[in-house]
C-alpha cells in the first residue's frame, strides 16, 4: 500500500489491534480455515462509521491542500 515506505513492527500492529478491539471498532471472528492459529478481525458498525468519518476528514484536508497549492502556483 505504501510501496514499502512505511514498515510497521509486530508490536505496533498488535498494539493497534488491541486499541481497535478496546474501542469496539473491530471484533474477532472465527474463520473456517483457521490454520496456524491465525486470528481474524472485521470492522464493527461503529468501526465502519468511524472509518467513513475519517475518510471524509482526510478528503476535506486533501481538498484544502490542493486549493492552497493551486493558489501558490498562480
Amino acid at each position: 500500500m505504501s510501496g514499502g515506505s512505511v514498515r510497521l513492527s509486530t508490536g505496533t500492529l498488535y498494539g493497534a489491534l488491541h486499541r481497535l478491539l478496546e474501542e469496539g471498532w473491530i471484533e474477532r471472528f472465527r474463520e473456517d480455515d483457521s490454520s496456524r492459529g491465525k486470528q481474524a478481525y472485521r470492522l464493527t458498525s461503529l468501526g465502519r462509521r468511524s472509518l467513513r468519518q475519517e475518510v471524509a476528514r482526510l478528503t476535506q484536508l486533501t481538498r484544502l491542500a490542493s486549493l492552497r497549492i493551486a493558489r501558490k502556483e498562480t
